[in-house]
């Protein structure tokens, strides 16, 4: 009884976090994400990227061990404190010309797509550009990967319950079949039984 109550609780805890993290993609806190500038990973949940992915200065694993857990605070502040102003107006320069909507076509993008590109590479220039505004960016940007995080690792965690539930839950038709099979054949064994044929074992043989 007790371990069912710490899933129920579990559960939801996860769902109330799926659902915090739904609002805030929805409606971002002073511009620091849109619904644009996310990506949907292999756990089904939705990614913020930085700026400093938009641009092409960091990327999906930048910030991450092999195993996949996010490196610690410190670790992801000096990286980013270590890329220059210079960096930035080159990597913006580049991401200018590529995602240009005059060139959208040499891409296989729509007009409007690449408008819409060409409008967060803008963003994120203007923000890491300048260094008031990317001191406050880059303390939220660490808050928000935190909180992502942990709902990821919730996230895995209500997956894996799902997944051992489900296994327990074949594990238990598949002996139910089994069983009724068993039973199934026993009844057609006993039901082919001539019962003259025992009579004469019994009393003659």
């Amino acid at each position: 009884m007790k371990r069912r109550r710490q899933t129920g609780n579990k559960r939801a805890l996860a769902a109330v976090v799926l659902a915090t993290l739904a609002a805030l993609l929805q409606h971002p806190n002073d511009g620091l994400i849109c619904a644009a500038e996310t990506a949907n990973d292999d756990e089904g949940l939705s990614r913020p990227v930085s700026y400093y992915e938009l641009l092409g200065l960091e990327d999906e694993w930048t910030h991450r061990r092999k195993s996949g857990v996010l490196h610690n605070r410190k670790k992801r502040s000096n990286y980013r404190n270590r890329i220059l102003t210079s960096d930035i107006k080159k990597a913006y320069r580049q991401n200018a010309q590529l995602y240009h909507p005059d060139k959208a076509s040499r891409h296989n993008m729509t007009t409007s797509e690449a408008t819409s590109r060409f409008q967060e590479i803008a963003d994120a220039y203007h923000v890491l550009v300048d260094p008031g505004q990317r001191y406050e960016y880059d303390w939220d940007l660490l808050e928000l990967e935190e909180d992502y995080e942990q709902e990821r690792l919730l996230y895995e965690e209500e997956k894996k319950l799902l997944e051992q539930e489900r296994r327990q839950q074949q594990d238990e038709e598949d002996l139910y079949h089994t069983l009724r099979n068993g039973a199934t054949n026993l009844k057609k064994s006993l039901n082919s039984v001539d019962p003259w044929d025992v009579f004469d074992q019994f009393f003659f043989r």
